[in-house]
C-alpha cells in the first residue's frame, strides 16, 4: 500500500468517527487525527467529512518537482482543491502575480460569513519556486503560511444537501521553510449558518443563557492570553470570588481574591469552553472563555 493510499484510508476512518462524536451539550463535531498526518514532498491526503449523508471532500497535497531545468526546484505545501460544495477562507497573495493563498487563522478568531471564501481550484498555503536557465535564476516564495506557522487554522465552509452552510477549522503546522505540512485535528459547527471560533471544539451552545459572551452588573474586565486568565475589577472594593465552570455547570475552581488585578494560570485546564464568574456580594460578571492547547 502506498503512502497516498494509507493517508486516504486514514481520512476515511476519521469521517466514520464523525457520526458518533457529537454529544447532547455540543453543537460542534470535533475529530483529533491521532497520530497527526504529516505530508512530506509528493504526499497527499483526502479528508472526507460526512454530514447528513453528504460526503465533503478536502484534498491536501504537497507537491515537489523540477518543471523546466534539472538544477531548479519547485514546491508548494498544501495545494488545496475544494469540491463543489466546500471552500476555504483565502485571499490574493500578490507576489509573483495573483495567487490564491489560504489564510493562516489564529486561535480565537471567528470563522463565519465575514471571511472571504474562494472556490478557486488550487490554493496555496506556502510556495517556493527556484527556476531558470543557467545564469538567469528566478525565485518566488510566499503564502500566508510561509515560511512557518505553528498551530494555526484553515477556515472551511461547506454546504449540505439541505443548502445549509457549515463553518469549521482544520489545525495545521507548516515547517521546514514551507516544505512540510502537519494536519492535527479539525472541527465544524453542526448548526446552519452559525460560525465557529478557531480552536473551539464545543461550538454554539445556546442552552447557556449568556448574551454577547458577557453578562452581569459588576464592572470588570475578563480575558485570556497564552493560557492565563486576567481579571481586572474596575470598581474595586474589598474582595471578590472567582468561579470557573464547564458547560455542564460543574465548578472546577473557586477562589477568593483581594487584589484589583488577578492572573490565573489555566495550564491545568483541557481545551474547551468554560465560564468565568467574578462575584462581589450581590453583583457579578460572567464571561465565556475558550481554552486551546
Amino acid at each position: 500500500m502506498t503512502r497516498e493510499q494509507k493517508l486516504g484510508a486514514y481520512a476515511l476512518s476519521a469521517s466514520v468517527f464523525l457520526q458518533f462524536s457529537n454529544t447532547a451539550l455540543s453543537q460542534a463535531i470535533y475529530v483529533d487525527l491521532d497520530p497527526d498526518v504529516v505530508l512530506d514532498k509528493n504526499d497527499y491526503l483526502h479528508l472526507d467529512i460526512e454530514i447528513t449523508n453528504d460526503p465533503i471532500d478536502f484534498v491536501f497535497s504537497n507537491r515537489s518537482g523540477t518543471p523546466l531545468y534539472t538544477d531548479s526546484e519547485h514546491f508548494s505545501v498544501l495545494n488545496l482543491r475544494p469540491s463543489g460544495n466546500a471552500v476555504f477562507a483565502s485571499g490574493h497573495y500578490l507576489y509573483p502575480g495573483y495567487r490564491y493563498s489560504v489564510f493562516a487563522i489564529s486561535a480565537g478568531q471567528l470563522i463565519n460569513d465575514s471571511l472571504v471564501f474562494y472556490e478557486f481550484w488550487n490554493q496555496y498555503m506556502a510556495y517556493r519556486t527556484i527556476d531558470g536557465p543557467p545564469g538567469i535564476s528566478f525565485t518566488a516564495e510566499g503564502g500566508f503560511w510561509y515560511p512557518e506557522k505553528l498551530d494555526h487554522y484553515v477556515g472551511i465552509k461547506f454546504t449540505d444537501s439541505l443548502m445549509c452552510n457549515h463553518y469549521g477549522w482544520i489545525r495545521c503546522d507548516v515547517t521546514d521553510s514551507g516544505t512540510v505540512l502537519t494536519i492535527k485535528d479539525y472541527a465544524f459547527e453542526m448548526k446552519c449558518d452559525v460560525g465557529i471560533i478557531a480552536g473551539d471544539t464545543i461550538g454554539d451552545t445556546t442552552h447557556v443563557n449568556i448574551e454577547d459572551n458577557f453578562s452581569g452588573n459588576l464592572d470588570a474586565t475578563i480575558y485570556t492570553f497564552n493560557n492565563e486568565l486576567f481579571i481586572i475589577i474596575n470598581s474595586f472594593a474589598n474582595n471578590y470570588t472567582v468561579h470557573i465552570s464547564n458547560l455542564a455547570g460543574v465548578v472546577l475552581m473557586s477562589n477568593n481574591f483581594t487584589s484589583q488585578k488577578t492572573n490565573i494560570n489555566l495550564e491545568s485546564f483541557s481545551s474547551g469552553v468554560y465560564f468565568v464568574e467574578v462575584a462581589n456580594g450581590n453583583i457579578n460578571a460572567v464571561r465565556k472563555i475558550i481554552i486551546t492547547k
